[in-house]
């Protein structure tokens, strides 16, 4: 690529990144930027390798937004003045709600009143049987770690990542995220039902919105109407000690600091700074790669609440890839994560563990597709995630 190319390239890059930050009110904007690397043709480079890297998701589960999440990656680093531009959108739905299961059938409201008869003997007074109701029905009071999620997450990311040597590899990822009511329900429900699987959401109306997450007692101290804003932005670097190009082992240590560049207005980011470190490994077998990821993370409490914290936590990922062509493989993915929150809500202070499948093609010389979807395995991950990212080589 000459020169002019080049500077072109960078300039698209940063006009999309001042765009980000200036104009978040029309998303449309956003998710049209996304076709970008589509209709851009760079030079081709030296490797005929670049489907082999893990899921480039992260939990879009609405609450994680605050902290720093890091994303499985290769340990194989760009070689020297090479670079590639990625550009990436994932759509969850989810639903979560406290007492959604117990209402479902006979709501508490009527449950209460045979519940305090049957307590009024063994604590002879109104308070003390209506606290005894709720504590057998609930294990808590009613109103306590109340949770009350029914949303859409959108997020879209631009990444770009750049060899500062041969095995010095820098990124730097921009992002947006949207809460909305969606317009998915009815389809996902019906899917949902087609495998056999109940996840509460066919209770619920189809695309209302409901966040709203309250701390030990009554308080909220999460929840939004509906919006659009900036995510936190990511800076990340690779060092690669082992490299395998072909069958074998190859290893990196792989850190990432998070720049609060994230609406807190719009809870999207703790608005302070969280940052990570770990390791990637990588073995192949002909046709066969198994990736291994692993982090910590630490990430700086915000919400100065006795009852709801913030705190450092672990993260892994192990990944099985098979070359079906040269420019198509198939991929499984485990994520596994302790919570980030310290707190009695069920919702936050499960561990994460998702499962994903998902393929890398590619297109041209140039270009991979990479999409995936996500199922939950635990109640601290949407009900359904679909992710797409496009990574242009220049």
């Amino acid at each position: 690529m000459n020169l002019s190319s080049k500077r072109e390239c960078i300039g698209v890059f940063f006009r999309i990144y001042r765009l980000l930050f200036s104009d978040l009110k029309n998303f449309s904007v956003i998710l049209i930027l996304s076709i970008l690397p589509f209709v851009v043709s760079f030079s081709p480079i030296y490797s005929d390798s670049r489907t082999e890297y893990p899921l480039d998701i992260r939990n879009n589960f609405a609450p994680t937004f605050l902290h720093l999440d890091p994303q499985s990656v290769s340990p194989t680093t760009l070689p020297k003045g090479k670079s590639y531009f990625t550009s990436g959108y994932s759509f969850g739905s989810d639903i979560k709600e406290s007492n959604l299961n117990i209402d479902k059938d006979i709501p508490y409201t009527y449950q209460r009143p045979i519940l305090m008869n049957y307590f009024i003997d063994r604590y002879p007074t109104t308070l003390g049987s209506y606290i005894a109701s709720d504590f057998y029905r609930f294990g808590r009071l009613e109103n306590q770690n109340r949770t009350s999620i029914d949303l859409e997450t959108s997020l879209f990311n631009m990444r770009y990542n750049y060899g500062i040597t041969n095995n010095i590899e820098m990124g730097f990822q921009v992002s947006a995220i949207s809460y909305n009511s969606g317009s998915m329900d009815n389809i996902i429900n019906s899917y949902h039902s087609a495998i056999g699987v109940r996840t509460g959401k066919e209770y619920s109306p189809n695309n209302e919105y409901r966040y709203k997450l309250t701390d030990g007692y009554t308080n909220t101290f999460l929840g939004t109407p509906p919006r659009t804003g900036m995510g936190d932005s990511v800076l990340s670097l690779k060092w690669n000690l082992i490299n395998s190009p072909e069958n074998g082992f190859s290893l990196a240590l792989v850190s990432s600091a998070k720049i609060p560049t994230g609406s807190m207005k719009y809870e999207m980011s703790n608005g302070r700074g969280d940052a990570s470190a770990g390791f990637s490994l990588k073995y192949k077998k002909d046709k066969w790669i198994g990736y291994f990821n692993g982090y910590g993370v630490y990430v700086s409490n915000s919400f100065g609440n006795p009852d709801i914290k913030l705190r450092s936590f672990g993260s892994a990922s192990i990944t099985l890839e098979y070359l079906l062509h040269p420019k198509i493989s198939i991929l499984a993915q485990l994520d596994g994560k302790s919570s980030a929150f310290s707190s009695h809500t069920v919702y936050l202070s499960r561990p994460i563990v998702m499962f994903s499948m998902g393929a890398n093609w590619k297109v041209r010389s140039t270009s991979v597709l990479q999409f995936s979807f996500t199922e939950d395995i635990t109640i601290t991950v949407p009900d359904f995630t679909m992710q797409m990212n496009w990574r242009e080589y220049f």
